[in-house]
């Protein structure tokens, strides 16, 4: 009976260890996800907050037109919930010394909003001169001289927390290996101390055996049909058959190998056993496929989104090699056969998407290459502005060229790339295979950054040009005031000559008069 309850023990710990992994999981998917959050908001307190002002700010400026204030009115009213939030995180996180450090980087960030809110009332009143003395002040920079070092110490210890919670986690399943692997020498050692036992004891040699039985269709496996006859020689071989199969499943996963299955264990009997140890390893099992499955899906985005961003940033200055390079690296990352995109443009008042740039396209699928908003799929995705994903696709929609010949397309996806809420472009992409959820994810994530790089670049267009337009004003004023100068030097001379004519003029009718007046002297 004792061994009985030393075998209960073990199994009782065993669960109360896989209880304490999920726990364990849960604290894990909670300091991850706080991590990941905090990364996020300070990551985007520049690339989404401070840009958005700037630009609107800017924008504003140059064309006096209130609509271009939504970034900047957006960025302001979003600037306190992300800074909020960021200090309840801190708190959650216990980091005292780094919420003083953000009471600073808080601090010259509401600086630059102030400068910011001035120059906007600068702009509005038409102090342009305030405006511009206002904006040479940089105070963006002196913000980012702040924000940068405490942003960079905040992620190194988010990125500790990371790494730290999951070695906490590794740490329990190590030790719920080392338990299970005790609770099978244990477990085999009391089976052959029951089974000499049972040799002096027939009475209780065939309670053991059904307390066994029970235990181990409790505890241990659960086939889904009983014999109720006691044959205590298989009771003991399925017994210490169940002990390998756990041995053998839990070496299996303590060395990676997830697709190790427990034998027996199937559709017909797996609610029988959610209680027993084949239960708690297959669902562990499984809880380790998931973690993995996220983990590879999670490293996937941000491996491509961290890719991609240095895209942007490399062509962010040339519009024309932006678009070339993301759609072929978007394609080549996705393994997707094509690519093309499409940028709104507007002309005379009109819009239309223009294909921009392209990857692999088949030449005849694009003899037109503007497309007006709302026809086709194209032109429909910009207006309803959500995705679209295709498994069939219409009658020569494309075809995939290769050296084979042509091919039509198993799946299509059509993903309008926005920024705050607006579309800018849209990206078309197909290939053999299917794309899936997180494909699509991925696509959206990445037309947030295009979507931005083209805004930006689209608004530092619109800069250049009317820079070039006072230009060519401002010569245009200076030839026409060094002509006007030349023109009164000419006139001023003329007169000069008309007095100088005019008193000669004089002199000769005053010598007349006096040679009229001597003649007639003489005459009388």
């Amino acid at each position: 009976m004792a061994y009985m309850i030393v075998l209960g023990l073990l199994i009782v710990i065993s669960s109360l260890l896989s209880w304490s992994n999920k726990q364990e999981l849960v604290r894990t998917v909670i300091i991850k996800t706080q991590a990941e959050e905090v990364k996020y908001i300070m990551g985007g307190i520049f690339e989404r907050t401070l840009r958005a002002i700037d630009l609107g700010i800017r924008g504003y400026a140059l064309t006096q037109d209130a609509q271009l204030l939504n970034p900047y009115d957006n960025a302001i009213r979003q600037h306190p919930v992300n800074m909020k939030r960021l200090d309840s995180l801190f708190a959650l996180q216990n980091l005292d010394s780094s919420i003083v450090a953000f009471s600073l980087v808080k601090l010259e960030l509401d600086n630059y909003l102030d400068v910011a809110e001035r120059m906007k009332t600068e702009i509005t009143n038409g102090n342009q001169d305030e405006f511009l003395r206002l904006l040479k002040m940089d105070k963006g920079y002196d913000a980012w001289q702040v924000f940068s070092p405490f942003n960079n110490s905040i992620n190194a210890f988010e990125d500790k927390l990371i790494a730290q919670a999951e070695a906490d986690y590794q740490n329990a399943i190590a030790r719920n290996l080392i338990v299970q692997a005790v609770l099978l020498v244990f477990g085999i050692t009391i089976l052959f101390a029951i089974a000499a036992r049972l040799r002096k004891q027939t009475r209780q040699r065939l309670e053991i055996f059904n307390t066994l039985k029970d235990n181990s269709l409790q505890f241990l496996f659960h086939p889904g049909k009983i014999d109720d006859k006691i044959d205590q020689s298989s009771i003991i071989n399925e017994t210490i058959a169940h002990f390998k199969t756990a041995s053998s499943f839990i070496s299996s996963i303590s060395q990676g190998n997830y697709n190790v299955n427990w034998e027996g264990l199937d559709e017909t009997n797996i609610e029988l056993n959610k209680q027993t140890l084949a239960g708690h390893l297959h669902a562990m099992r499984e809880q380790l496929i998931k973690i993995r499955s996220d983990e590879e899906k999670r490293n996937w985005t941000n491996l491509g989104l961290t890719q991609y961003s240095e895209v942007v940033r490399k062509y962010q200055n040339d519009t024309e090699a932006l678009c070339f390079e993301s759609v072929k690296y978007i394609t080549k990352y996705l393994g997707a056969q094509q690519g093309g995109l499409f940028v709104l443009v507007v002309e005379d008042g009109k819009q239309f998407l223009e294909l921009t740039a392209s990857y692999a396209f088949e030449r005849k699928k694009f003899l037109e290459k503007r497309i007006q908003v709302g026809f086709g799929l194209i032109g429909q995705t910009f207006l309803e502005g959500e995705t679209i994903k295709l498994k069939k696709l219409p009658q020569g929609y494309t075809l995939i060229t290769s050296g084979l010949g042509d091919a039509t397309p198993g799946s299509l996806v059509i993903v309008p790339m926005k920024h705050n809420e607006q579309t800018v472009a849209i990206l078309e992409l197909a290939a053999f295979t299917e794309f899936t959820s997180d494909h699509v994810t991925f696509l959206e994530k990445c037309g947030e950054f295009l979507a931005a790089a083209l805004m930006n670049a689209q608004t530092n267009d619109q800069i250049k040009k009317l820079l070039q337009d006072t230009q060519m004003q401002a010569e245009n004023m200076k030839s026409q005031e060094e002509e006007m100068r030349q023109n009164m030097e000419e006139l001023s001379a003329t007169q000069e000559e008309m007095l100088r004519k005019e008193r000669e003029y004089i002199s000769k009718i005053e010598k007349l008069e006096k040679q009229s007046l001597i003649k007639i002297e003489i005459d009388h």
